[in-house]
């Protein structure tokens, strides 16, 4: 099972390549996918996002293949739209950098423990969260 974190920052819905490998991983490779949300500065997209995706519209750039250019992994505009809306359908868990030691103790004791459970999730045997 694969497991992909993916923090919540504006670059994610910035960088096509990024964005591309991160639609290949959930849309082919069955990752799943824990957010984590560093701070509250990030700003959730609307419903808009992932239909302007979808249209070729938006952050993203779509040339007349529906491929993502200057990306790696090269995911489709339907691919993208799919993982970030898989992606923003999961509570982000948040974690905070700058707290006590305390804080972040528990922050990363509960990122710990989604991991495992999705660790424990197979294909064949339990739904991904």
């Amino acid at each position: 099972c694969v497991v992909v974190g993916i923090l919540l920052t504006n670059e994610i819905l910035t960088d096509c390549g990024l964005a591309s490998a991160v639609a290949r991983l959930i849309n082919e490779g069955g990752a799943s996918v824990v957010t984590v949300l560093p701070e509250a500065g990030f700003a959730f997209p609307g419903p808009d996002f992932v239909a302007s995706i979808q249209a070729g519209e938006g952050n993203f750039v779509v040339n007349l293949n529906g491929k993502a250019p200057f990306a790696e992994f090269k995911a489709t505009a339907e691919e993208l739209a799919t993982a970030y809306f898989k992606v923003f359908s999961i509570l982000a868990l948040p974690y905070s950098p700058r707290a006590g030691a305390a804080k972040i103790e528990i922050e990363v004791r509960e990122l710990a423990r989604r991991v495992k459970k999705l660790m424990g999730d197979t294909p064949a045997g339990g739904a991904q969260a």
